[in-house]
């Protein structure tokens, strides 16, 4: 499984690669959830990487965003539908296991 950390403009952003299916998601770190109350606390963002540039930015396609109490959440061995629409946007359960961790390590755990 690989990971990778590093920041843009200061923005937290993790590259996860799903071993069931090969796609690289990256996390993307938001600590101000815009609209919403500050006491609903950060936002990750996932994006699918393979269409990272012109059309969608240097994430790639935004996908679907959580709080990271809603991520805390997920019971061991289970994994994440990202988008029920499109069967591919997943997260398996090593995934969230990794996403979990990269969490801890930002602080927002």
């Amino acid at each position: 499984m690989n990971t990778s950390t590093q920041a843009f403009d200061g923005q937290k952003v993790a590259s996860i690669r799903n071993t069931e299916t090969g796609i690289v998601f990256n996390m993307v770190l938001t600590m101000k959830p815009g609209k919403l109350s500050d006491t609903d606390g950060p936002i990750i963002a996932f994006h699918d990487s393979r269409y990272a540039g012109e059309h969608f930015g240097e994430f790639g396609q935004f996908v679907s965003s959580y709080y990271a109490s809603t991520l805390r959440q997920i019971e061991h061995g289970r994994g994440l539908n990202l988008d029920g629409g499109v069967e591919n946007w997943a997260l398996c359960c090593r995934s969230i296991y990794l996403v979990k961790n990269i969490l801890q390590n930002w602080g927002v755990l």
